[in-house]
């Protein structure tokens, strides 16, 4: 966990030195000819991952039992995100969010088995924004902390995480449309020596985020 917070403070304090490099000029800042400086965002995202003892458990369930379709295993879960986002100058603003992921894992053959797999996510961070050609569409970093709470059967967890987030901003008037890229660290456990069941919501996320 210490190596995620090292990387996070180390891309703060690039993208910050980059900014610097960037000087005054107006007309190469995103907020040009525009003043608004609170944004409420909506998301959606898609995640690959691969929640080892998740699927170590569901594997265990259907031992011996044939599925018609498909594979057992959990692979890819579907997310939400609401967050406000609050501008400290013209290229940086800072976010506050709550993201909610779920997994779920239907099983058809003679029977039917269903499973499901769900992070809740507050978290918070700046976003950085680096603007070209005439400063209305940028790319962006927000490396963020996050608060991660799981839950799996009877299983459930919580623990600090972080999120690298990077992508395209895209300015429509007083809209904003940034399609992105993340990678979420998020892992935790529940029980003790022997008996403790990972909790793993680590992935790569693909999303859109429109802030309005």
């Amino acid at each position: 966990m210490r190596k995620i917070y090292v990387a996070i403070i180390a891309t703060l304090l690039v993208s910050l030195n980059c900014l610097a490099q960037q000087g005054e000029s107006n007309i190469n800042t995103i907020n040009y000819n525009y003043n608004k400086n609170i944004y409420v965002g909506v998301g959606i995202g898609l995640g690959f991952f691969d929640p080892g003892d998740v699927n170590n458990y569901i594997n265990t369930q259907l031992e011996g039992y044939e599925i018609d379709e498909g594979v057992k295993e959990i692979f890819v879960n579907y997310s939400a995100k609401f967050s406000l986002n609050f501008a400290i100058s013209q290229n940086i603003y800072f976010a506050f969010f709550v993201e909610g992921a779920w997994a779920p894992k239907y099983i058809y053959g003679d029977d039917e088995f269903y499973f499901s797999y769900t992070k809740i996510a507050p978290g918070l961070g700046p976003k950085f924004y680096l603007p070209f050609a005439s400063g209305r569409h940028s790319i962006f970093l927000s490396p963020c902390i996050t608060y991660n709470k799981m839950k799996f059967e009877t299983y459930s967890g919580a623990k600090l995480g972080g999120k690298l987030q990077g992508g395209v901003n895209l300015r429509f008037g007083d809209v904003m449309l940034q399609p992105y890229g993340a990678i979420n660290i998020a892992k935790a456990s529940d029980g003790l020596g022997l008996q403790k069941f990972e909790l793993n919501y680590t992935d790569f996320q693909l999303g859109v985020e429109f802030l309005f």
